[in-house]
Order: structure tokens, then sequence, then C-alpha cells
């Protein structure tokens, strides 16, 4: 259980990492466009 748990925890944090680095630059392109 808690090796399902830890795994569980990287994903949601890689996603998280994904989206706080995809953010700035999609607000950068809208304001460059």
């Amino acid at each position: 259980l808690d090796n399902s748990r830890q795994r569980q925890d990287v994903k949601e944090e890689a996603l998280w990492r994904a989206r706080r680095s995809t953010l700035p630059v999609d607000a950068l392109l809208r304001r460059c466009h």
C-alpha cells in the first residue's frame, strides 16, 4: 500500500510540475500573440 501511495504522489507531483512549467509559457505566448 505504501509503495502504491508513493507512486501516486510522484505522479501527481510530476503533473503539478508540468502544469507549472507550461503555465508561464502559455501566458508568454498569449502576450506575444
